[in-house]
């Protein structure tokens, strides 16, 4: 059992470094467009769920510290935090619509 194991992984291994060469080999390679994510105004994107900055900072989990500072402009949000903005700019209801189940 562990030698065809073995042998699948060399053989992917061998197209692998094959395709890296340019050879032909039996590789498909999908080219996945990131999709772009804007940087946003914290604010903005608060007021248009209608939101306190408190009851905005508890909805998205961040502390309410942590909103005024990208509100204020002097930190700005990355990561998921970022992600969870532009959905929100784009439906502000998304959390509680998959929250509430």
């Amino acid at each position: 059992m562990a030698s065809k194991a073995f042998e699948k992984i060399r053989v992917g291994l061998d197209d692998a470094v094959a395709h890296a060469q340019g050879d032909e080999t039996r590789v498909q390679v999908h080219n996945i467009k990131a999709p772009v994510i804007r940087d946003l105004n914290a604010a903005s994107v608060r007021r248009k769920t209608g939101l306190s900055q408190v009851a905005f900072a508890r909805y998205i989990g961040v502390s309410v510290g942590t909103l005024q500072n990208w509100e204020k402009g002097s930190r700005n949000p990355s990561g998921p935090a970022k992600v969870l903005l532009n959905l929100l700019d784009r439906r502000p209801n998304v959390v509680q619509e998959i929250l509430a189940g």
